[in-house]
């Protein structure tokens, strides 16, 4: 019996550990997917508008991708200037010039992602959907505060 116990206790305490490392460090993947059923739920989308919305997702995280191809050499690159002697502002006015292209170059896809998805949308769940934005103006990433 006791045994028996120790083996309940070590699958119990395994159980608990497998379940609560899977609620840390998810994918980028995994958390647009965990978003888009939420936004679904939320706005009680249709099967044209969730058909839209992942689109939308997947340009979204194809955009990120594309985004970060170069987040390493950027971090080495400041890192250096950082432990050097003087700060080069010029390259970091280069590599800021850089990355505002970048984002502007990327931001054409994920916006006509985005009209053809609120396009799909109707007059109420547009409503939900501002009255969202404005109940969180100001949040700014505060985690856990009124989400849907």
């Amino acid at each position: 019996m006791k045994t028996n116990k120790k083996i309940a206790l070590v699958a119990l305490a395994s159980t608990l550990l497998l379940g609560l490392t899977g609620c840390f460090n998810h994918s980028p993947e995994d958390k647009a997917d965990w978003a888009t059923s939420k936004i679904a739920r939320k706005l009680d989308l249709t099967e044209t508008q969730k058909i839209k919305l992942d689109e939308l997702k997947d340009v979204v995280l194809e955009t990120r991708k594309k985004m970060y191809e170069n987040r390493d050499t950027d971090i080495e690159t400041i890192t250096a200037m950082v432990t050097g002697d003087a700060l080069d502002t010029v390259e970091i006015k280069n590599m800021l010039t850089s990355k505002t292209t970048n984002m502007e170059q990327y931001a054409d896809p994920v916006i006509n992602k985005l009209a053809e998805f609120h396009a799909t949308l109707n007059a109420e769940q547009k409503l939900q959907i501002a009255g969202f934005i404005k109940d969180h103006q100001g949040d700014h990433g505060k985690r856990g505060h009124g989400h849907w």
